[in-house]
């Protein structure tokens, strides 16, 4: 009996930490637009301005060719964006694309996850500083790629666990890793 209940918690431990979870990865599609979120022309202008301040690589002349989703960050509340890019120059041969996550305060949007690229996205319900946890998923290859789990520290953010998951023969591996340094991901 105790044996069942000690593999129980192992067991409970480990889908808790990701280890062994599958993700139910979301990813923006055509219907994901500036209209279905309601922003409006003035809005987008705004947005735009942002991610030009905020990434190094960004350039107005693309806002047509992200894909703007509303999301909750917060229980009851979609007043977040998730913002993915298209565009060929923000796409890498694995799949993985410019993806940046925005929040709406009284006075505009700030950004709460800084660009960077990615393949899909989940939003778990652990919170950080009032915001749920973010787990991107990234290609390396046709058979690697990884998983941040990403915590709010009560600005933006950050590395809170990182994984590399390989899938060579139908066995799918699981591993920790350390977590790239900010901005080089």
């Amino acid at each position: 009996m105790w044996r069942y209940w000690g593999f129980l918690l192992l067991f409970a431990w480990q889908v808790e930490s990701g280890v062994q979870r599958e993700l139910a990865i979301e990813t923006l599609n055509s219907s994901d637009t500036f209209a279905a979120a309601q922003i409006s022309k003035a809005g987008q202008a705004e947005i735009a301005d942002l991610l030009e301040r905020n990434s190094v690589d960004w350039d107005r002349s693309r806002i047509s060719q992200l894909r703007v989703r509303r999301v909750a960050l917060m229980p009851g509340k979609k007043d977040s964006l998730a913002l993915l890019s298209t565009a060929s120059v923000d796409c890498g041969a694995t799949g993985n694309c410019f993806f940046m996550m925005l929040q709406q305060k009284q006075n505009g949007w700030r950004v709460v996850l800084r660009d960077t690229a990615i393949n899909g996205f989940t939003i778990t319900k652990h919170t950080h500083h009032s915001l749920y946890d973010l787990e991107l998923s990234s290609n390396d290859s046709a058979e690697t790629g990884n998983v941040y789990v990403m915590a709010f520290d009560g600005t933006e953010y950050h590395f809170s666990q990182c994984f590399r998951i390989n899938e060579t023969g139908g066995t799918k591996r699981t591993s920790s890793i350390p977590c790239p340094e900010e901005g080089t991901e």
